[in-house]
């Protein structure tokens, strides 16, 4: 899921059901097929997060592309479903080369939050526990 900041627009990867039960689907819902299609959204030189880092695979996409001035990843790497220190040095290595424009967090999705003042960002882009059901659709509606 993306969340546009100053565009006021949500980039969806859930199902209409998961944001019709969980109350995040709002007027500014917009499909894309491919997540890496978000850039498509985006203004030169903008600045983002991404919510669920994992091994980076989607961070170095996202930043392979000259669109972006600055990313923030944000995981917690607590060892849960695969992810742990090992998958967050893999995530340093993925993205080493981008380092001046990218930050990767070893946060929870929560601790992060108090970082990004109100719309500071360009986009939210929402991946992890958040997209898929779990803690209720609330990670959705805080960054948002």
């Amino acid at each position: 899921m993306l969340v546009i900041g100053r565009m006021k627009a949500l980039f969806a990867r859930t199902s209409y059901g998961y944001e019709v039960l969980h109350k995040v689907r709002g007027r500014n819902t917009v499909w894309v097929k491919r997540r890496a299609d978000v850039l498509n959204f985006v203004r030169p030189g903008g600045v983002g997060v991404e919510l669920g880092v994992a091994a980076g695979d989607f961070s170095r996409q996202l930043l392979s592309r000259p669109v972006l001035s600055k990313l923030y990843g944000v995981d917690r790497y607590f060892g849960d479903r695969g992810h742990d220190d090992g998958e967050y040095a893999k995530a340093q290595r993925q993205t080493a080369e981008f380092a001046d424009r990218y930050s990767l967090l070893k946060q929870t999705f929560d601790e992060a939050l108090p970082t990004f003042a109100d719309e500071s960002l360009d986009f939210i882009y929402i991946d992890g526990y958040a997209h898929t059901g779990q803690e209720g659709g609330e990670t959705t509606r805080q960054w948002a």
